[in-house]
């Protein structure tokens, strides 16, 4: 719905389902009656292309210079069973047209095999921050749910790079556990609003809010990053004992965490949050034996829930720390450049792509590449683990562990000229459904 010189006008999608084309309809006031402008279709789908089954989802605002309407298109089977989601986009001088569909469309396609999006893309809408469009969109690793938001930015409408997803839907419980998509951002005040569509058993309406103000001391670490845990306190509810556990324990204390073994046996404590392509692990830890024995392993990394069947990961039992990536159970693990020790290091875990996984230790050292032959699929959690063998027992320490998504090169930072300040775009939800 748009507010343009006076007139209220309303996009939708038509025919079917499933639906065939974007129609627009008018009314001098919000609450109808509403009638179609002259024009229609807006847009329509085009036989043998990304958009042949449907044309949906519509998204019009001015750009500046045009107005513009971003859409998603199928061109999966033909009764709309199984989409192929992608989003394009269409300009017009006048708000009813006639559209222009970009030659370049579609112009935010899937992502690469295993990554957020590499299964559906939907739902677009736009919000300007500056000199840059966001346009927030479905993600998902396949044309079913579980559904999040993600986002890319754009200067011009011509180059789309990804950002990643910044609303991700729910655990068991949470309305949105299912789903947590189909939205749009506003500002009302200095509060940012992103009201969208969760999902348990039904479909239901949720928002998710944040502060528009700048914050000199920043902004808590578990709205900033995907997954923080710095054991100030036991956070069960973001942790649990893996089922694959036989043995040992853990204990936080002091603002630390401690894996015990148990001896002879193994203990996994697993992270309530997914490890994919684009993400970064990092863990600051003590392996309080910098055990070279095979018989006194400890390990840092992510592993497929409550198996080890696709893993990533750091692992000391050898005289230097190995690089291990599994696959279908089966895995190799590489020598690292850095010596076993009982030191604290920060080690970190970077799911490069679907074909490679980086590991460092240390901030100033160098990335290191794990075997390429049996890089993991699929969603990951972090772990910590500690396991003992023929008797022995050992144990693993943490001071925090933090998840983000990552590129390539840490930002550096300088202090210009005074600036007035300006907000944030993206930050972690704070959820709740609404009251009907």
């Amino acid at each position: 719905m748009v507010l343009s010189a006076g007139t209220w006008y309303i996009f939708y999608a038509s025919g079917g389902p499933p639906e065939t084309s974007i129609r627009c309809a008018s009314c001098a006031t919000v609450s109808g009656t509403y009638a179609d402008v002259a024009g229609n279709p807006m847009v329509a789908t085009v036989a043998a292309t990304w958009e042949a089954v449907r044309t949906f989802e519509p998204y019009v605002f001015y750009d500046g210079a045009n107005w513009r309407l971003l859409y998603a298109g199928d061109g999966g089977a033909a009764d709309g069973s199984s989409p192929i989601e992608k989003v394009g986009q269409a300009t017009a001088s006048a708000i009813t047209g006639p559209y222009t569909k970009d030659a370049g469309n579609p112009v935010i396609g899937w992502g690469t095999t295993g990554q957020y999006d590499s299964g559906t893309v939907a739902d677009p809408y736009a919000y300007k921050f500056g000199s840059n469009w966001y346009v927030g969109y479905a993600s998902g690793t396949s044309n079913v749910k579980p559904w999040s938001t993600a986002a890319a930015v754009t200067s011009d409408f011509a180059t789309f790079k990804k950002l990643g997803e910044f609303l991700r839907h729910g655990s068991t419980g949470d309305p949105d556990a299912g789903n947590a998509h189909r939205g749009a951002i506003h500002r009302f005040g200095d509060t940012y609003y992103l009201p969208y569509t969760g999902y348990t058993t039904k479909y239901v309406p949720c928002m998710a809010t944040m502060s528009a103000k700048s914050m000199a001391t920043g902004f808590p670490p578990q709205q900033v990053f995907d997954f923080y845990d710095d054991f100030s306190a036991d956070n069960t509810s973001w942790w649990a004992k893996a089922t694959d556990s036989t043995g040992g324990s853990k204990s936080v204390s002091g603002g630390s965490v401690t894996i015990s073994s148990g001896t002879g046996t193994l203990f996994v404590y697993q992270g309530l949050s997914v490890f994919r392509i684009g993400k970064l692990l990092e863990v600051q830890c003590t392996r309080t034996d910098g055990s070279t024995s095979g018989s006194k392993i400890t390990e840092i990394g992510a592993f497929s829930e409550d198996t080890t069947a696709e893993t990533a990961r750091i692992m000391d039992g050898a005289a230097k720390f190995q690089l291990r990536v599994d696959h279908s159970s089966s895995g190799v693990a590489v020598n690292s450049a850095n010596n076993v020790d009982a030191n604290s290091h920060l080690q970190s875990v970077w799911f490069h792509d679907s074909a490679l996984v980086k590991f460092k230790t240390d901030a100033a050292a160098a990335w290191e590449s794990g075997n390429t032959l049996h890089v993991p699929v699929g969603d990951l959690k972090p772990i910590l683990a500690a396991f003992g063998t023929s008797g022995n027992a050992t144990t693993i320490s943490a001071d925090w562990i933090r998840q983000r998504s990552y590129a390539d090169n840490d930002p550096t930072s300088s202090v210009g000229s005074e600036q007035a300040a300006a907000g944030l775009l993206l930050a972690k939800r704070r959820k709740a459904a609404l009251a009907a």
